[in-house]
């Protein structure tokens, strides 16, 4: 965190991944920073950090504004998504994770197959901190329940993005491994290949009407990698 003033009252700002809740995460993609044609602005990059109107911050007297903007170039970085993350807030993941019931199951796919209607990458990359929910939910003992796992799934939202992001890909990519018999390392190895190659192509009809799950492995990619460079004109490795 960076501390600094704002009309004289001290705030403190996100400075990495780890600090960075997975609802501001989902606020910055909500206010179009992630789309390529879009010009971003430090005021609503700021208005989402500090939760204040865009503006408060335009005419906002700032004590410290350069450390903060230049602590903000963590959003133009690629996070180290954990391909086995060990936990997600408090809940440790265990190695070998399996659904505790039909139920949880089913659940989870309902809501995975929900999210593929959406349109927008923001309804797509919301869900993930449900399917973290759906399987954090039980782990403690408790049976599955599908309103307990909603609820849990708002806590979630308050989590560190980055552990949210990896946790919740990870689960998608377990439920498709055991749906279509495929292996966790395979689908790891492949997901990230151009569509264009052979691989790809033949992974893609083989899950048939779950391909599109595929999508939630580049999201880091595709919503973070190429768009927040564009917040201080930066490129970055395609």
């Amino acid at each position: 965190m960076i501390k600094a003033k704002i009309n004289g009252n001290a705030v403190s700002i996100e400075t990495s991944w780890e600090e960075l809740s997975f609802k501001k995460y989902l606020k910055l993609l909500e206010r179009g920073i992630g789309s390529e044609n879009f010009q971003v602005k430090q005021s609503d990059v700021l208005s989402v950090m500090l939760d204040l109107p865009i503006e408060t911050i335009k005419t906002a007297q700032f004590d410290g504004l350069d450390p903060i903007i230049s602590a903000l170039s963590f959003l133009y970085t690629v996070p180290q998504v954990d391909e086995y993350p060990k936990k997600v807030g408090p809940y440790e993941i265990p190695q070998d994770v399996t659904h505790k019931s039909v139920e949880q199951f089913e659940t989870m796919e309902k809501y995975i197959n929900e999210a593929a209607k959406q349109e927008s990458m923001v309804d797509k990359v919301k869900p993930l901190a449900l399917y973290c929910a759906i399987y954090c939910q039980p782990l403690r003992g408790d049976y599955f329940d599908e309103e307990k796992a909603i609820w849990l799934s708002e806590k979630i939202m308050d989590y560190p993005c980055q552990e949210v992001m990896s946790a919740g890909t990870f689960f998608t990519l377990k439920f498709v491994s055991i749906k279509k018999g495929l292996p966790m390392n395979y689908l790891y190895r492949t997901i990230p290949l151009r569509k264009k190659q052979p691989v790809l192509r033949g992974l893609m009809r083989r899950l048939g009407s779950t391909r599109h799950l595929i999508t939630l492995r580049a999201i880091w990619d595709v919503q973070i990698r190429k768009p927040f460079a564009s917040l201080f004109g930066s490129s970055t490795q395609k």
